[in-house]
């Protein structure tokens, strides 16, 4: 069972939605309206991703269950070989992946709880883990944003202005 990138991305917009975006976006604007009126020297905001990247870990883990089941239906019971080797993961946390048979006496759900919560343990790591927890946007963020777009110049100008209107 794996996860695209695409399930990713998917998740990820699903907990940051467009109206939460702008929300954060306009938040980031409001609190660098002074900076770039030049009545404060610098500015800084930052945004929280922690709680998103909670609920994403929750609709990941949901798209992984649901993978899990799909995977897990029909498999034939398992030999005596087969179930004392899956017992045998089983019973050490290290199950990683779904079984080619099921024990008999175990229900399939136990094995699938086991490999989901492994499979989550490394989506935590391996995906959201490159996420951080927070992002701080600061008066440097904008100067350099301002200088890939050519507009650099924009903050110097509107110090200068304002610097005017306050001498005046």
């Amino acid at each position: 069972v794996a996860v695209t990138d695409d399930e990713v991305t998917s998740a990820l917009r699903q907990v940051a939605p467009p109206g939460w975006v702008q929300e954060q976006a306009e938040n980031v604007i409001d609190e660098a309206g002074p900076y770039l009126s030049g009545k404060v020297d610098t500015f800084g905001v930052s945004v929280s991703l922690a709680d998103n990247k909670r609920a994403a870990r929750r609709v990941i883990a949901e798209t992984v269950g649901a993978k899990l089941d799909e995977a897990a239906e029909g498999l034939p019971v398992c030999t005596v070989a087969q179930a004392s080797a899956l017992l045998t993961s089983l019973g050490s946390g290290t199950l990683t992946r779904i079984p080619a048979c099921t024990p008999p006496g175990v229900p399939l759900d136990t094995i699938l709880a086991e490999v989901e919560k492994t499979a989550v343990e490394s989506i935590d790591e391996l995906v959201l883990g490159q996420i951080p927890n927070m992002v701080r946007f600061t008066d440097s963020n904008l100067r350099e944003a301002l200088r890939l777009s050519g507009s650099e110049d924009t903050i110097e100008f509107d110090a200068v202005v304002s610097t005017a209107a306050f001498a005046g």
